[in-house]
């Protein structure tokens, strides 16, 4: 791929991130007003919130790329490559978020209780948790050789995305399971609260299919 083509591909992303963001701006107004106005945020907010959050950075960070390959000429090769390990970074982050709600989501139907939380003050654990694992796995050793041997590599960041990718569809087939056996006349809210998640989480791994 030639400077031209390059350029052109780019480009072209950054017209889908720009939509991105315009998104993602319309998500941070909704949660913000039922925010304000509940003083709660719902999972079936908190979820696409968190999701719109990483989508939004990386949107950014992928403008940010093109300009940087575009302006610093003398570094781009560098700069270029930082970029993309920071965006490495937040797509798992990403998915990280995505599984772990997910998860929590079926720990909530399992056991029967609403839901339904506060906004979190607790939450950072889950953002500093899913920002450690993706920074060791993105800028650790890209690949790592087993039993000495030419034939066994192993792409980590791939396999832990891999891993939670499966995680994710795992609870996602658990949820819709749930959901059908609980009572519709005692959980009439939280169903449809839950139907709505089952959807957010169906499109979530949607998106996650194209990296496989």
């Amino acid at each position: 791929m030639n400077e031209i083509e390059f350029l052109s591909y780019n480009h072209i992303i950054d017209v889908f991130s720009v939509l991105i963001i315009i998104g993602c701006i319309f998500i941070f107004h909704r949660a913000r007003k039922i925010y304000m106005s509940k003083k709660q945020m719902p999972l079936e907010i908190k979820f696409p919130l968190y999701i719109a959050i990483t989508h939004f950075l990386f949107a950014i960070l992928e403008i940010a790329q093109t300009i940087i390959y575009i302006v610093c000429i003398e570094c781009r090769k560098n700069a270029y490559n930082i970029m993309s390990h920071i965006i490495g970074v937040i797509l798992i982050v990403n998915l990280l978020l995505g599984a772990t709600i997910a998860i929590e989501v079926w720990k909530i139907l399992k056991n029967n209780f609403e839901v339904n939380f506060s906004w979190g003050k607790k939450d950072y654990k889950l953002w500093l948790m899913a920002l450690t694992v993706s920074v060791i796995f993105e800028f650790g050793d890209e690949y790592s050789q087993l039993f000495g041997k030419e034939l066994f590599f192993i792409r980590f960041d791939l396999v832990i995305s891999f891993v939670f990718f499966l995680v994710t569809i795992y609870c996602l087939i658990r949820i819709h399971i749930r959901l059908n056996k609980l009572d519709s006349n005692i959980y009439e809210s939280d169903i449809y609260n839950s139907k709505k998640l089952k959807f957010y989480i169906l499109v979530f791994c949607f998106q996650w299919v194209s990296f496989f």
